[in-house]
């Protein structure tokens, strides 16, 4: 999972991927989204023994989902640039640890890197080669992570469920509702009965003079895993598909999860080491 050579193609596929790392001027108000997301009929409260069997119940899918042993899986990447409208494809790994280590590598066509994530612990590096990009800082401070998917790719592929359950209801037609606190984002995910998962991360952001914005990130995808996967950032109409071409039986070495830049600081919100 070595970095590679530039190419104008690589170019394009980096600067879709790199959009939301520059710009989060769709984000929904507060009230927008609390208009849009929170209409529900599912406010029953549970019994106390209701609510310790809803927690068992994520722990159980927590455990089978979690990343526990090294792997890798390969993927094919589709991305629809939210500016132009343009489609371009790419392909990659990512390599997973658990509990809290994951670096993914995509590659446009030719071969040249178009993203490289790497996140361990508490930090994370985010680097678009092909725009000599590089954005690092730690998970747990949103604001470093503005506008980049990093906090979502964590919980969905390293740590599923991970979270404060908050609510849980199970449905007629077996569909199951979790809403969970991660942090400083509340996740809204939903389970049906074969497996297929529909997840919504939002997060509050308060500025000085400024109107609270909510930013937004959905993934529907046939189950936790190597399977396909729709990623919407909804701050800046970024879509990218995902399709899991195979889970490697391969162990990731262990460099993989190696700081790309050790010594490098984690730098404050904005900056960046061109």
């Amino acid at each position: 999972m070595r970095p590679s050579r530039r190419s104008p193609a690589a170019l394009a596929l980096a600067a879709a991927l790199a959009a939301c790392a520059v710009t989060a001027a769709c984000a929904l108000t507060a009230r927008e989204a609390e208009a849009a997301g929170a209409r529900s009929g599912d406010a029953r409260a549970p019994t106390r023994e209701a609510f310790r069997a809803s927690q068992r119940r994520v722990a159980a899918l927590r455990g089978a989902a979690q990343a526990k042993a090294p792997r890798t899986l390969d993927i094919g990447v589709t991305v629809r640039e939210p500016t132009t409208g343009h489609t371009l494809r790419g392909r990659g790994a990512i390599a997973l640890r658990g509990p809290d280590a994951l670096r993914m590598i995509l590659v446009g066509p030719g071969g040249a890197t178009a993203l490289d994530l790497w996140s361990r612990g508490d930090a994370f590096r985010f680097a678009v080669p092909a725009m000599d990009l590089v954005k690092r800082g730690r998970v747990s401070r949103e604001a470093d992570h503005r506008g980049l998917p990093v906090a979502f790719l964590r919980w969905w592929l390293v740590d599923p469920m991970r979270g404060r359950l908050l609510f849980h209801a199970q449905h007629a037609d077996g569909e199951e509702r979790f809403v969970l606190r991660d942090g400083g984002a509340v996740v809204d995910l939903r389970r049906s009965r074969d497996g297929s998962l529909r997840a919504r991360r939002s997060v509050v952001t308060r500025a000085p003079g400024r109107a609270p914005r909510v930013e937004v990130e959905t993934v529907a995808a046939r189950g936790f895993g190597c399977h396909a996967a729709r990623y919407v950032q909804h701050t800046t109409g970024l879509v990218v598909d995902v399709t899991c071409e195979r889970e490697g039986t391969r162990v990731p070495p262990s460099r993989a999860f190696d700081d790309p830049d050790p010594g490098e600081p984690l730098v404050a919100p904005g900056q960046g080491r061109p």
